[in-house]
């Protein structure tokens, strides 16, 4: 008995150290490995099945210039400018049409607001170039608003 006593004594007087991890590390690695192979897994397995998808590639073109801002011009100086052009001198000068129509040889070209009207000094809403033989033969102004502005005419 007197060796248990001694045994009991020597352990109090002498306590060993504990080797070994703390468990707070153990517990820490452990959710650590579980949350990143968890999100790599669900990446993995999104991708195996279509629902995270590579972003589509991106087409880059080159411009020799920089789109540029439409010029507002008199119907006399449009009108000048086109009359007698080739459709390319006429892209060249305008840009491309955002609309155009052809039939047999004959084409209309129609712009936005490129042209203002001379009595109220308002944009034109389009200006129409006709093009036959392969050159601009008549250009034509359109303001689809009724006279005096949108809206229903005066007295109504």
């Amino acid at each position: 008995m007197a060796n248990d006593d001694s045994d009991a004594e020597f352990e109090r007087r002498y306590p060993q150290k504990q080797s070994g991890i703390p468990g707070w590390a153990v517990l820490l690695l452990v959710l650590g490995a579980v949350g990143f192979f968890g999100v790599f897994g669900l990446v993995a397995l999104g991708t195996m099945f279509g629902a995270v998808a590579a972003p589509p590639p991106v087409a880059l073109v080159a411009t020799a210039e920089p789109p540029r801002q439409a010029e507002l011009l008199s119907r006399a100086t449009f009108k000048l400018a086109v009359t007698g052009k080739t459709p390319e001198e006429v892209k060249t000068m305008l840009g491309e049409p955002p609309m155009s129509v052809g039939v047999d040889g004959e084409e209309t070209w129609t712009y936005r607001g490129r042209t203002t009207n001379p009595e109220t000094g308002r944009p034109d809403d389009r200006t129409d170039v006709e093009f036959r033989g392969g050159k601009a033969v008549r250009v034509s102004y359109h303001t689809d608003a009724p006279p005096g502005g949108p809206g229903p005419p005066p007295g109504k």
